[in-house]
């Protein structure tokens, strides 16, 4: 406590800067007014989080030498993304072309949740024309991945609940289709269900804990490296319908997530059932009842589990505006010719109004 140290997460700059904050010692410390580091769009996150969106940029200098200036042109020259085939980023998101191949990189996990250190997928979000898409291909896995649990101890308690619930939906989305007897793909994603119901409670009160953060990140890897996805079904339509959500309310993308998965599973009843009542029994202890109302109560127990975490799952929670979500969702995935999601096919932009709507 005295020299400020506290579940090893305050670096030796935050620990100054807290102790010269607090003993009122202005003249030892100061705001960052420009940086000439970045470049101006990738700037404005670090603004907008830490500076109050008052850092400006170095190119901006009034007055700035023009040998100088010229150095931070960087900063100001439009941003491309262009793939080998001349593909822009747009063309990629739009029409969906797998990246055969991109340049190497390697992966740092700061924020265990979608599994990008050992997969190859990614998402875009395009507030100003309102979507979300996804990319993916064998170009986009990364060479090499660093996985350090100590990192868990500084993520805040909201992103820690949305990581376990994204690890958590991930497995189901591969899970909760139909039996088709792959009994140890099965019990691959019971038990990682199992270690996150285990986990998630112990987390969420010390993250900090180096075995329980390791647990937690190990669980998220494991959740979507598509190591359970193999010889079973995949429905993935929570998630189609859950960008929607994020790109009309910027809403955490797991807590999308969480508003439309009980709903869709109840619409989804007939087709699900089997399965449901499978998890409820190996991962929730449900013995009791027929296969339907085993398959209700693993409904019920995976929405309390979001709300044991504080997530909640009604639209209505995040926004005012909710009323006709449903039909621009039904909408926006009928023109983008997404009729027919799901294992069986059978989440059509009908299905789709009736499931948001029941989320409100």
């Amino acid at each position: 406590e005295k020299i400020g140290l506290q579940r090893r997460k305050n670096s030796l700059f935050e620990r100054l800067y807290t102790f010269c904050e607090n003993n009122k010692l202005d003249f030892a410390f100061d705001k960052l007014t420009y940086q000439g580091r970045m470049h101006k769009e990738i700037a404005l996150f670090p603004s907008h989080s830490f500076y109050e969106s008052k850092l400006k940029q170095a190119f901006d200098i009034p007055n700035l030498k023009p040998e100088i200036k010229k150095k931070l042109k960087r900063q100001d020259i439009p941003l491309s993304f262009t793939s080998k085939t001349k593909n822009t980023l747009e063309d990629i998101l739009a029409k969906n072309i797998r990246t055969e191949v991109g340049m190497p990189f390697g992966t740092v996990l700061t924020l265990p949740a979608t599994g990008t250190e050992m997969n190859s997928g990614s998402v875009v979000s395009r507030r100003e024309i309102g979507q979300k898409l996804g990319m993916g291909g064998p170009g986009l896995f990364p060479q090499f991945s660093i996985l350090d649990p100590t990192v868990v101890a500084s993520i805040p308690q909201r992103q820690l609940a949305n990581g376990i619930t994204d690890a958590f939906t991930h497995v189901m989305e591969q899970y909760m289709t139909y039996p088709i007897g792959a009994d140890l793909q099965d019990r691959f994603a019971e038990s990682i269900m199992s270690s996150l119901v285990t986990t998630a409670p112990k987390l969420m009160k010390d993250p900090a804990d180096y075995t329980i953060a390791a647990n937690f990140m190990w669980c998220c890897t494991m959740a979507l490296n598509g190591l359970i996805q193999k010889g079973v079904p995949n429905d993935w339509a929570i998630h189609a319908i859950g960008h929607e959500l994020t790109a009309l309310y910027g809403i955490d993308h797991a807590r999308t997530l969480a508003i439309i998965a009980p709903r869709h599973y109840t619409y989804f009843l007939d087709n699900k059932k089997e399965k449901l009542a499978q998890y409820g029994e190996r991962v929730w202890n449900i013995t009791e009842g027929t296969v339907e109302e085993k398959a209700n109560a693993a409904i019920a127990k995976t929405e309390e589990f979001f709300h044991s975490m504080d997530i909640s799952t009604r639209l209505s929670d995040y926004t005012d505006q909710y009323e006709g979500t449903a039909e621009k969702v039904s909408e926006t995935l009928r023109e983008r010719g997404w009729v027919a999601l799901g294992e069986r096919k059978a989440v059509t932009p009908e299905a789709v109004k009736v499931i948001v709507d029941g989320s409100y």
